[in-house]
């Protein structure tokens, strides 16, 4: 499922997943303006690309990809941030 929310006033685009068991690659709607402004948020808690201590994922064009810090599941809800 995914859901898209826009603030205009920002121009932040939201879009929520519900992940499958051990997913890790997302397409987003469009490119971000700037990957490194990119927040993946599982659960309410968010990671940045390049977090201190390792990547949690990597964004390239429209794909985030997860980079297994511990195995997504079908309970949780992820998040993408960008503008």
């Amino acid at each position: 499922m995914i859901n898209i929310d826009r603030d205009i006033a920002v121009n932040h685009v939201r879009e929520a997943f519900t992940p499958t068991l051990g997913q890790t690659v997302f397409t987003i709607a469009r490119a971000p303006k700037d990957p490194s402004d990119v927040t993946f948020r599982v659960n309410n808690i968010g990671y940045t690309e390049g977090t201190t201590g390792g990547d949690w994922f990597t964004a390239v064009g429209t794909t985030i990809t997860w980079l297994d810090i511990f195995v997504l599941d079908t309970n949780d809800r992820v998040i993408i941030v960008y503008s």
